[in-house]
Order: C-alpha cells, then sequence, then structure tokens
C-alpha cells in the first residue's frame, strides 16, 4: 500500500491498463452466427426434377448450363462450370432419395424447392430476370 502511495501515476497507469483490457475482452463481443442454419431435406419426399428438365426449363430464358460437379449424389449446374463463383448462375439438383442439406442462404438470390437449389449473385437484373423466369417455368 505504501509502494502506491508513493507512485499515484503508476498506479493509475497500472488501472487504466486493467480496465481497458476488460473493456476490449467484454464489450465487442461478435454475436453468435450458427455455421449451419440449414434444415435436412429428406429428398424422398419432395418433388423431384430431373436434371435435364432443370436444363431445358433455364434453356427456354436462354440460359444454358452446363454440369460443373457432382457431389454426393447431387449435380451442380452453372453458367462457367470451368469454376464455380458466387456471382454466376449455380443450379444445385438433388438426388431422387437420400437425405442432404444445402447450407444456409448465401446469395443475393437463392430459391429452394423440391430437390433444387437455385443462387445467382451477380448484378445483372436481366440475368435475374431471366433465372424467376426459367425458376417459374420449373415450377
Amino acid at each position: 500500500m505504501a509502494f502506491a502511495l508513493r507512485r499515484p501515476l503508476t498506479l493509475l497507469i497500472v488501472l487504466v491498463a486493467l480496465v481497458t483490457a476488460a473493456g476490449v475482452l467484454v464489450f465487442p463481443r461478435p454475436e453468435y452466427q450458427p455455421d449451419y442454419e440449414s434444415e435436412p431435406i429428406d429428398f424422398s419426399k419432395q418433388h423431384y426434377y430431373s436434371p435435364s428438365s432443370v436444363t431445358q426449363a433455364f434453356a427456354t430464358e436462354g440460359i444454358h448450363l452446363r454440369e460443373a460437379s457432382r457431389v454426393g449424389g447431387m449435380i451442380i449446374l452453372s453458367t462457367t462450370p470451368d469454376r464455380l463463383t458466387a456471382d454466376a448462375l449455380n443450379v444445385v439438383v438433388g438426388p431422387r432419395t437420400g437425405k442432404g442439406s444445402y447450407g444456409p442462404e448465401l446469395e443475393s438470390y437463392d430459391e429452394r424447392f423440391g430437390n433444387v437449389l437455385v443462387t445467382y449473385g451477380g448484378a445483372d437484373e436481366q440475368v435475374l430476370d431471366r433465372v424467376e423466369a426459367a425458376v417459374d417455368v420449373l415450377r
């Protein structure tokens, strides 16, 4: 105690450092964001859309999809099959049976129905209008 009374400036600096450290740890806590926000899908209970019917529906609107990948029974169709990017149109066609999930909604346009997931993160309004029209044709 005598040390603290003889050096009040040192004590004040230590106290400010402790309060600052406590504030950094307590106040700016990020909100919890779950990594996985999607419900599991039982594909056997969903309306089944074949990859060819999906491709044909988009072709009626002038959008040509090509197979980009196959993952766990799911077929990924894209306007850019050589590289999957968020700003491209990507369509995931799920299997006829089994269970799975498409994960959280990440793109500005994310439409899920039956065994189909349609995502588009681009900014072209004309493309978005054609995508929405193709989804309407498909449904």
